[in-house]
């Protein structure tokens, strides 16, 4: 029996080239007639994208996928050959499709059958109803090569419209309205398979052969690698789908996608002494560890640094490459450490209170690849400061007690309150631990000491009946339950006077 495989790259572009057609294409990728006991004859297809949007769904219904066609040749020449129907209408750029002989069944391991399966491959056999099957054309007759007009649509078997034969034959792709597009052969002469065409037409020359990696309208490209039905060729082979499947492979310079490109690691992001929240306006260090492949010479395409970039709310975000706010860069450069535990420092602060989550990504994003996108977020709580004012005029008469009155709105409590009390006399803080705003401190006009004292136990601030005069008393700091001072402080004068 013949053993095939034929691969179709199903790919968008973002330059025009004659690889890349308006609207999406698709190319071989495999293909195998060698004699594999147990392996039915297959196709492997994938598709390319329109070059103008290269990542959005492709239409290949009503593409052909046909053998020989050239009925002087006396080769593979099997009349008939098959559509695409409507189920390949919306085509994902980089999609594997394989087709097969839909009368044999294949032995394990072989990719299950599914539009796509589990793998994201599409397997379908050749009798399957969205593949549909002609019969009169192109005629096995001389000379008919034509595709159209199609005079009988119906079931026939595998090698009666697309066996390959080991003499020689191909593989080849036309557009809807029959237009050439792509193909590879074998065991041929130059100008038997598909007669007529230059472009896109190659002679690979043996009868297993697969597309490692650069332009597939390069014969040389192709080589006999061992047969991945279902999957990429080589590792080369899957960077370039990779690249079709971003969108992100140049059809002027396909041979660019042939690198084996290493995506850097971000393995965390940790806040300066662990800490899970920050007062507003302080500044605390933030630290991308354990990077690595950051350098070209280990990823095998650029020199990266990381960006540094938060996001509202407590729910890390789905993709930290896409909104937020950026905060700052750290270049390749300014990188610390050596691969593979690399590290990026940056300072941040918050102006506005609230939950956020900080997040490190690549910079420069590395859009060849879709599947490259390492991050690490962390959450954090910034909390409100508190602020205080403390107004009004106390007259005291000797033995006169008077209540104060501090207002504090905002932040945590139980709040630190330091006030001071100031006379041409005297200046002296007094520190209160945990200042209850419903027994606010009072101050007394009998001290008997020559300088005011506070009394802790009953919250009373003693001045001495010998002064006498004007002083002021000022709120100098309030820490909140969190740690986070005041920086407003309005009005911040109370007047006392002694009599």
């Amino acid at each position: 029996m013949s053993f095939v495989i034929l691969s179709i790259l199903l790919s968008g572009q973002l330059s025009f080239g004659q690889q890349c057609l308006t609207g999406g294409s698709l190319f071989v990728n495999e293909f195998s007639g060698t004699n594999a006991s147990g392996e039915p004859e297959w196709i492997e297809f994938v598709v390319v994208g329109d070059p103008a949007n290269p990542t959005a769904p492709v239409n290949l219904e009503g593409w052909i996928i046909d053998d020989n066609n050239n009925p002087v040749s006396g080769v593979g020449t099997a009349t008939g050959h098959l559509r695409l129907g409507s189920l390949f209408n919306a085509m994902i750029p980089g999609t594997i499709i394989v087709i097969y002989d839909g009368e044999v069944v294949p032995f394990a391991p072989w990719p299950d059958d599914g539009t796509p399966n589990a793998d994201g491959v599409w397997v379908i056999p050749h009798n399957q109803s969205d593949i549909l099957i002609c019969q009169s054309n192109p005629s096995v007759i001389p000379p008919n090569p034509l595709y159209e007009p199609c005079t009988n649509y119906s079931y026939t078997a595998w090698a009666s419209c697309m066996g390959l034969s080991n003499s020689g034959d191909g593989v080849q792709v036309r557009q809807p309205d029959a237009t050439f597009y792509h193909g590879v052969y074998y065991g041929l002469a130059a100008g038997v398979f598909a007669p007529g065409e230059t472009t896109g037409n190659l002679m690979v020359g043996n009868i297993q052969s697969s597309l490692d990696c650069g332009d597939w309208f390069d014969a040389g490209n192709y080589s006999d690698l061992t047969p991945t039905p279902g999957e990429p060729n080589s590792p080369l082979n899957e960077a370039l789908i990779n690249r079709i499947a971003a969108g992100t492979l140049d059809c002027d310079d396909i041979d660019v996608a042939c690198t084996l490109f290493t995506c850097p690691v971000i393995d965390d992001i940790v806040f300066e002494n662990d800490i899970t929240g920050i007062c507003v306006n302080t500044d605390f260090d933030i630290t991308a560890t354990g990077l690595g492949n950051m350098a070209e010479t280990d990823n095998g395409e650029a020199d990266f640094g990381v960006r540094f970039v938060y996001f509202t709310g407590i729910v890390p975000p789905a993709d930290p490459y896409t909104g937020g706010t950026d905060i700052t860069v750290v270049p390749f450069g300014a990188l610390t450490g050596i691969h593979p535990d690399q590290t990026a420092t940056a300072s941040v602060s918050f102006p506005t209170a609230g939950e956020y989550n900080i997040c490190v990504v690549l910079d420069p994003e590395f859009t060849q690849l879709t599947d490259c996108e390492p991050f690490a977020c962390r959450p954090i709580t910034v909390w409100e400061e508190p602020e205080a004012e403390l107004s009004g005029t106390h007259d005291f008469c000797p033995g006169d007690c008077h209540q104060i009155s501090v207002q504090i709105s905002g932040g945590e409590a139980p709040y630190e309150v330091t006030l001071r009390i100031i006379s041409f006399i005297f200046n002296i803080p007094i520190t209160i631990p945990s200042y209850d705003l419903d027994d606010q401190m009072v101050i007394c006009f009998d001290g008997s000491l020559p300088i005011p004292t506070y009394d802790i136990a009953t919250n009373t601030l003693h001045i001495p009946t010998i002064f006498s005069g004007s002083a002021s008393l000022i709120i100098d700091n309030v820490i909140d339950n969190h740690g986070c001072s005041t920086s407003v402080i309005n009005p911040n004068n109370l007047t006392l006077n002694f009599f």
